[in-house]
């Protein structure tokens, strides 16, 4: 997984996602808002979750851009590294509900 950067950081931030949501399905917006309770609470967790987000969709300003993690979540979904994949939720006619989940293999 050292040769690719992009499936390590895949990686980190779906153990993250993981950690946090177990497997109910999350809007973008509630994991964002997490992650930023990191300097609240000091959770270790809510750090790396915080760190894979901005590394993915981090603007200038410290925020992190929805959209484009939107994307970045879509583009990489179905994608299985170490175990976890993301999955989105059809159940929500809304907006867009992601989750991960464990993958066992054969």
């Amino acid at each position: 997984m050292n040769d690719d950067p992009d499936r390590e950081l895949l990686g980190e931030f779906m153990q993250a996602w993981h950690s946090s949501f177990g497997k109910v399905p999350t809007l973008i917006k509630d994991v964002i808002t997490a992650a930023q309770l990191r300097g609240i609470n000091c959770n270790r967790l809510n750090e790396t979750l915080w760190e894979a987000l901005t590394d993915i969709a981090g603007e200038r300003d410290g925020t992190i851009n929805r959209k484009r993690l939107g994307w970045w979540i879509k583009r990489h979904a179905g994608r299985v590294v170490n175990g976890l994949r993301f999955v989105q939720d059809t159940s929500s006619l809304n907006a867009s509900k992601w989750k991960v989940e464990s993958v066992l293999s054969v």
